[in-house]
């Protein structure tokens, strides 16, 4: 597995862990769409 898709499915589990939508956690910082390609490990 490459890096960013373990980079990718760490934020995910613990944003969702935390009870944290893609929303709350990109707010002011990127678009819950990127958010949502890093996850499944489409972007870096």
């Amino acid at each position: 597995m490459e890096q960013h898709n373990i980079t990718g499915k760490l934020i995910e589990y613990v944003r969702t862990e935390a009870n944290i939508s893609r929303g709350e956690l990109c707010r002011g910082l990127c678009s819950r769409a990127f958010l949502a390609r890093v996850e499944k490990g489409e972007r870096t």
